[in-house]
């Protein structure tokens, strides 16, 4: 009887391997193997996130581009920048495309029905919906004076908030990040949706928040009613609100970028109810990671005397000059001076944690740099329709031939005197490549809320530099409670990215700190 079970097993495997193998086609890039076969690195992947994953492996591979096996796919993950402009370059057959929009209909829920409208296509070559939407997104976030009328919302908003929260005299205690978190998401909604703007209480930003937690499991999407419930309810929340802020006309009132969003949509046979949950995925993007960029802007200047100093003699120096920072030469994307400009883009690059994604459609040619002498194009690898390519920024912005030896360390003057950075090493410096800084992503999958982020991080760093102290709060103090000033070192921890979307690593467990008016 047990040689009878030790003859099927062979069986079983060629079973396995024949349903849920890949075949390798020698000129692929190579392939790193797993102990567990077909579905280890979906496992590893899963459990670790992808970009933990990829980030462990790419220092353990030496290999420009390499290739996960996966059930019935692989992914081929990049590691270095000449591979990622090549493929940028073939975006005809290496497309965000049907990737992105299933990717997006599993984790904020809208139908097929509606799947299927944002995604047909169209005669003449013309985008989809969903890519005609982005675009509109582009446009409508780019500097401008939609942007300008944005930014000074927002700025009102915090401004009220931090006036409510710390009184006249002594200091407040809150717990940074969180109140961060409530604060912004409430502010960037109203900027963008208006007086009407539905995402206007703590509960309903919980309820964003409780989604956002669980989003692996929104992904798997096997009944996620009952395997993410608390995400699931979550999710139908923020759509219904939503839906009925467009159904009694509340878009009338916002950003002309949403009213026009809105009409498109109508336009397509999308319903309000559709629209509230393809919202979800907007939010998302203005908020999810505007909040760690915004914390850590904040941790870095003020648990250093030194940076504070500097960044408020820089402010006080355009103040003196009109304001004119954001008028220089290279410092354009935010009303923002080149050290502050240099912080916000160095937090990005340290704590960025995001990956450009795209799905291949059809086998594609790319250049192998291992044979560039080879005189014909035999040494090209090829990627096989229907794979997945991963291009994660931290794996490039961790990378001591592009950034130097301290490419993992916090330098708040990285970009300040060139705006694609610099590289020190043994006393000198050399300029970094422009395509070095992938903080934003490339190319179609560029974040369209950059110019927003920047603005909306410089206008609340900046308030908070002129008019407020912030210190490390005394251990023992109560949240909500008024104290004195505690010690200055903060000892805040870069976390783990722990879900799918997000683009910036938030800190490990958080900080309470004490907020007071600045005697000037």
């Amino acid at each position: 009887m047990l040689a009878i079970y030790l003859a099927t097993i062979p069986f079983l495997y060629f079973c396995l391997d024949y349903l849920l193998g890949v075949k390798k086609d020698e000129q692929e890039p190579p392939f790193v193997t797993s102990r567990i076969p077909w579905a280890g690195h979906i496992l590893r992947i899963l459990k670790r996130n992808h970009i933990n994953y990829y980030l462990s492996l790419s220092r353990k591979n030496p290999h420009s581009i390499f290739s996960l096996a996966a059930p019935r796919s692989r992914i081929y993950v990049v590691t270095k920048l000449d591979i990622v402009s090549d493929i940028l370059k073939k975006s005809k057959t290496i497309a965000v495309g049907p990737f992105f929009v299933s990717f997006v209909q599993r984790v904020f829920g809208f139908n097929d029905r509606a799947a299927a409208i944002l995604s047909q296509e169209r005669e003449g070559g013309k985008p989809d919906l969903f890519e005609e939407l982005t675009k509109m997104l582009h446009a409508g976030l780019a500097n401008g004076k939609q942007l300008d009328e944005a930014q000074a919302e927002f700025t009102k908003y915090m401004q009220s908030a931090l006036d409510h929260l710390v009184s006249m005299k002594g200091c407040t205690k809150v717990t940074l990040m969180s109140w961060l978190r409530d604060e912004i998401t409430i502010a960037t909604s109203k900027a963008i949706w208006g007086p009407e703007n539905p995402i206007n209480n703590i509960e309903i930003v919980d309820a964003f928040f409780a989604l956002k937690s669980d989003i692996p499991a929104l992904l798997i999407n096997i009944f996620p009613a009952l395997t993410a419930r608390s995400a699931h309810r979550a999710r139908l929340r923020l759509a219904h609100v939503f839906a009925r802020y467009y159904a009694t006309g509340g878009q009338t009132k916002a950003m002309q970028i949403v009213r026009d969003r809105y009409d498109v949509c109508i336009s397509h046979n999308l319903t309000v109810e559709d629209i509230g949950f393809i919202e979800i995925s907007t939010l998302y993007a203005a908020v999810a990671n505007l909040i760690p960029a915004a914390f850590w802007t904040v941790v870095h200047i003020f648990e250093d005397d030194g940076l504070l100093a500097a960044v408020r003699k820089e402010l006080a120096a355009d103040e003196e000059a009109g304001g004119g920072a954001e008028e220089r030469e290279g410092h354009h994307e935010g009303q923002a001076g080149p050290l502050l400009q240099s912080i916000m883009k160095e937090v990005i690059r340290v704590y960025g944690s995001g990956s450009m994604t795209r799905y291949v459609k059809a086998d594609t040619a790319i250049s192998n740099p291992a044979a560039a002498s080879s005189s014909d194009n035999t040494g090209d690898y090829v990627l096989k329709q229907g794979g997945l390519v991963e291009m994660p920024a931290e794996v490039f912005h961790t990378d001591i031939d592009i950034w130097g030896p301290d490419a993992e360390e916090f330098d708040p003057y990285r970009f300040y005197h060139h705006f694609h950075g610099l590289r020190r090493e043994n006393g000198f410096e050399s300029k970094v490549s422009p395509t070095a800084f992938r903080g934003w992503g490339a190319g179609a999958t560029i974040c369209p809320g950059r110019f927003l982020a920047l603005r909306s991080i410089g206008s609340l760093v900046a308030m908070l530099v002129r008019e407020f102290q912030i210190e490390k709060a005394m251990e023992g103090m109560k949240v909500g409670s008024v104290g004195n000033y505690g010690e200055r070192s903060w000892g805040v921890q870069k976390g783990k990215a722990y879900d799918f979307v997000d683009a910036m690593r938030g800190p490990e467990g958080d900080v309470d700190v004490e907020i007071s008016r600045r005697d000037k």
